[in-house]
């Protein structure tokens, strides 16, 4: 288990079994040479067994057969939680911040959830009272372009996803998906160059 920089190596976990850590630059160098379609993101989250444990207790307790991949995304009573911003414990929703804007939204379905989680970063959050008003139908939803009603229509018009800076790269301006990571890249330093981003499709 160690941590490469350069080439030395540090000890990274005493855990049994392979760990690896690599500079930025270094895995940028390697995995873009092996694969040059896409991006590559790896995580090691306590959650992802915390949520393995949960499945594991919910199946003893309640002698059912859970998966987890068929349950109501859309549930109400789960919504209901969000939409009163009880989400202390819940990854990335426990802020004050953030459990604000979920108390303005009152989210009604999961994509909602999800915007909130992604709008709630540098470049994006600038577009939360915007994204909310929309929602609520006290703004028009416009788009900059009819051609990216398909990949805006989900967040109201307004871009949230980097997902979507590379959808709107490629259909407005032709990119390459090489070329339009790199900008999503770039739109991820400052909510300037996310302005840039927006002025681009303008």
């Amino acid at each position: 288990s160690h941590l490469r920089s350069d080439e030395r190596l540090w000890p990274l976990s005493m855990a049994p079994g392979p760990t690896y850590q690599h500079d930025l630059e270094y895995l940028q160098t390697a995995f873009t040479k092996k694969w040059d379609q896409g991006t590559h993101d790896f995580l090691g989250l306590r959650n992802l067994s915390i949520l393995e444990n949960t499945i594991t207790l919910i199946k003893k307790g309640y002698h059912i057969d859970f998966d987890i991949r068929k349950i109501n995304l859309d549930d109400p009573e789960t919504l209901k939680i969000y939409q009163n911003a009880e989400t202390s414990g819940i990854f990335q929703f426990e802020s004050a911040g953030i459990r604000g804007v979920l108390t303005k939204l009152k989210p009604t379905s999961f994509e909602d959830v999800a915007a909130v989680n992604a709008l709630y970063r540098p470049g994006p959050i600038q577009n939360i009272d915007e994204f909310i008003a929309r929602k609520h139908g006290e703004r028009p939803i416009t788009y900059p372009s009819k051609e990216l009603e398909g990949i805006l229509k989900q967040t109201y018009g307004i871009m949230v996803y980097q997902e979507q800076v590379m959808q709107v790269a490629s259909t407005m301006g032709g990119f390459t998906l090489g070329q339009a990571d790199s900008l999503r890249k770039r739109n991820m330093i400052s909510s300037r160059e996310w302005k840039l981003c927006l002025l681009m499709v303008r």
